[in-house]
């Protein structure tokens, strides 16, 4: 259990920091999902390199929300804290979160709140 919430958190942590430090060509197929998410980078102001990097890390935070899901309060925290690390602030990260779910996996509304 505790094994399969930290790969996820680990290999959304590493998504997060590659997508905010490197730069990935804008898909030209912006799903609705994607572009929910994306008005919501924007508002936040969350720096990203490109649509596509900011898509990942909204699929991302989905992934480590469903591996994490059995203990969702402390996957949460891992998220937000990943995300806190790589320069975002507390309100910034937990919108993004909510953002994410909202757009990506709306099964996982109750485990996040809101």
């Amino acid at each position: 259990m505790f094994a399969r919430r930290f790969v996820a958190v680990v290999l959304f942590a590493a998504s997060v920091a590659a997508a905010l430090l490197t730069s990935a060509p804008a898909s030209a197929d912006i799903s609705a999902q994607d572009q929910q998410f994306l008005d919501v980078v924007k508002q936040l102001n969350v720096p990203v390199n490109s649509d596509a990097d900011a898509i990942t890390i909204g699929r991302d935070i989905c992934t480590a929300v469903d591996a994490g899901k059995i203990q969702p309060a402390s996957t949460v925290r891992g998220v937000m804290s990943r995300l806190q690390a790589q320069g975002l602030d507390k309100g910034q990260a937990a919108n993004l979160v909510w953002g994410a779910v909202a757009a990506y996996c709306p099964q996982y509304r109750a485990i996040v709140g809101r």
